[in-house]
């Protein structure tokens, strides 16, 4: 019988419950390797996890860029602009500065 050794590296992560696990050769290699993967694993966690707060805190203060989120819509050829929110629309005064009337009901 030949002498064993324990090579084997398993890290656990106790706060999120993560664990990596590295076996090979040399024991100091899978510890270093299993804990350089321990971190990126937790580092894309975060790293997603505050983009997910950004993005969310960027749809809240510009919409989803859908048509739905237009207020106006300028239409220059046919000398024409629509007001989505009040429903109403106007031809040739808006262009030429009278957008107060879009608001009059």
């Amino acid at each position: 019988m030949r002498n064993k050794h324990q090579n084997c590296a398993r890290i656990f992560h106790v706060p999120t419950g993560l664990k990596q696990e590295r076996q090979g050769r040399s024991r100091d290699s899978n510890y270093r390797d299993a804990m350089a993967a321990l971190i990126a694993m937790l580092d894309e966690r975060l790293r997603s996890s505050s983009k997910a707060v950004e993005d969310d805190v960027r749809r809240q203060q510009i919409g989803s860029g859908m048509r739905g989120d237009k207020r106006r819509t300028y239409r220059f050829q046919d000398d024409t602009v629509a007001d989505h929110i009040t429903g109403k629309s106007m031809r040739g005064k808006a262009m030429r500065g009278r957008l107060s009337d879009l608001w009059v009901d």
